[in-house]
């Protein structure tokens, strides 16, 4: 069986909270339980993603699993403090996610 561990190369810590931000976002986006409730621009909702991307930086070039939000075609990731909201095209080019490769990519 193949997981994501197949996938990810050696030398990332995972010390990242990618998966906690954005997990708290969606709950934000639909629940005023957690704060003020945000409202989504696309009509259907917002989209919770996970997927294997590329690293940018100290990670260059290793794979390794990350989540964030989707607002229709924009993308809202606020992983270690950051507040980035780029075109869904843009952001997939940049950390080379493939949505059809099969086991790296899950919207739910």
């Amino acid at each position: 069986m193949i997981n994501f561990k197949t996938y990810i190369s050696e030398g990332y810590n995972g010390d990242g909270d990618c998966m906690e931000t954005a997990v708290n976002l969606m709950m934000r986006y639909n629940s005023s339980f957690f704060g003020k409730q945000l409202k989504a621009k696309d009509p259907k909702g917002t989209v919770l993603v996970h997927a294997l991307v590329r690293g940018q930086g100290a990670v260059k070039g290793k794979r390794f699993p990350h989540a964030w939000v989707e607002d229709g075609d924009m993308v809202i990731d606020q992983s270690n403090g950051n507040d980035i909201r780029m075109d869904k095209r843009a952001y997939y080019a940049i950390g080379g996610i493939k949505p059809n490769e099969k086991g790296a990519y899950f919207k739910y």
